[in-house]
């Protein structure tokens, strides 16, 4: 097991009663010895390279072959979307990040046949679906699984981005992916958050791998065209 990715889901008597910690968790608790597990072979490096050095203090290393990625493909971006949060019931979703979502899932699939989106909230999830997006999952219910390229929806922004509090729900979600990583979300407010996304920011933009979204889809979802442009392109 990993304690630095999510614990199992309990009442909220059971998280008050630390019922979610792990065997694992327990044990390293008490002292047992333990060994990270330093080699992964999952994920092109580009990809680990953040969670590496944000997660695991640099300590993995990486046997990955990457002569299966497509090089035309750039393995990881992050995806710039000014979107605006709404509230469904005790939900939350971002309809103009389900939009750019949608046109990055064409653009991968221009390359590989198993692409998964993965979002953090059930609203989130089910507009994609609405919109037509298959193989959406909620971060929780994709832990344990890989697919050849993720897109992650972050769908919130402003000041409050509560749910990205826990640094291991940012873990899971980076390291599904085996070959492209996309994350779409509001990059101004990852900035002045106080949650893992600001150092995913910070290392992105360092990288240069921050790429805005055409103005032109921006204005092609607000007069209700679904979207037509092609929206973030691949290239960096």
């Amino acid at each position: 097991g990993d304690p630095l990715q999510l614990p199992a889901l309990v009442s909220p008597g059971g998280i008050d009663a630390n019922h979610g910690r792990s065997t694992m968790g327990r044990l390293m608790d008490l002292g047992y010895p333990s060994e990270l597990l330093d080699v992964q072979r999952r994920m092109h490096p580009e990809i680990v390279r953040f969670p590496n050095q944000e997660f695991y203090d640099n300590k993995l290393l990486t046997n990955f072959d990457v002569t299966k990625t497509n090089p035309n493909v750039p393995p990881m971006l992050v995806i710039n979307t000014n979107g605006i949060e709404e509230r469904v019931g005790t939900s939350i979703c971002n309809p103009l990040e389900a939009h750019v979502v949608r046109q990055q899932v064409k653009l991968l699939h221009e390359t590989y046949d198993d692409v998964v989106v993965i979002a953090p909230y059930k609203a989130q999830v089910d507009y994609l679906l609405e919109l037509g997006v298959t193989n959406v999952h909620t971060l929780d219910s994709f832990q344990g699984r890989e697919a050849d390229a993720i897109v992650l929806t972050t769908v919130r922004c402003g000041d409050k981005l509560g749910f990205w509090k826990d640094r291991r729900r940012l873990n899971v979600g980076l390291t599904r992916a085996k070959h492209a990583m996309r994350i779409v979300g509001s990059v101004r407010s990852w900035y002045t958050s106080s949650t893992p996304l600001k150092s995913l920011v910070t290392n992105m933009r360092d990288r240069g791998l921050i790429q805005p979204v055409d103005a032109r889809f921006i204005i092609s979802v607000l007069c209700g065209n679904n979207g037509t442009t092609d929206g973030a392109s691949h290239a960096s």
